[in-house]
């Protein structure tokens, strides 16, 4: 079992930031205007890790990050403070060959700067495959995955999209080849 818990905090005196004014811009399809503005802020937060070997096949494997933000001189969050998340893992796993099902949770963003709207939070489910194989004397690594695999429409808070309803890609596929080449350049 191995556990790591990164706690932070950060104190500015001058934090420059993007501020949503309220106004909106005359332009077509560009939405409420933002401005560089500075404050006294505090950003703190937490990053914790679990990794647990189930057996000599299984493994659990835990990740969550909570990120405070709070504005000194107004007495609010900072603008585009991401939400509280957390993803847990169980990966089978063979001498070449792992399968792996990842439950992603999204906490609602409730604490929100003036003029910006909260956002819902949501749980996504990602399942992939990755294997080793033999390219001569070099091993390239495949992995088969599909993300969102319920096509859960969700938002992203540190998106300018959810202000016109654009929602996060649904379910995709990935395809991913990684072949090592420093081998090759000795």
């Amino acid at each position: 079992m191995r556990l790591a818990l990164s706690p932070y905090v950060s104190w500015y005196s001058h934090y420059i930031y993007l501020k949503p004014t309220g106004e909106w811009s005359v332009l077509p399809h560009t939405g409420q205007i933002y401005r560089y503005t500075g404050a006294k802020a505090i950003i703190a937060g937490t990053e914790i890790a679990l990794d647990i070997k189930l057996s000599s096949a299984r493994k659990y494997a835990c990740l969550g990050e909570y990120n405070y933000t709070y504005n000194r001189d107004e007495y609010i969050p900072l603008t585009f403070s991401p939400p509280a998340s957390m993803r847990n893992r169980v990966t089978w796993e063979q001498k070449y060959f792992n399968i792996y099902a990842e439950l992603q949770s999204i906490a609602s963003q409730h604490r929100v700067a003036r003029n910006e709207d909260t956002t819902s939070g949501t749980m996504l489910f990602h399942l992939g495959v990755k294997t080793d194989i033999s390219l001569g004397v070099t091993k390239a690594i495949i992995v088969l995955s599909v993300h969102n695999l319920f096509n859960t429409v969700y938002y992203n808070h540190l998106s300018f999209y959810r202000k016109i309803q654009v929602p996060e890609s649904g379910r995709n596929f990935r395809i991913l080849i990684k072949i090592p080449f420093k081998n090759k350049l000795k």
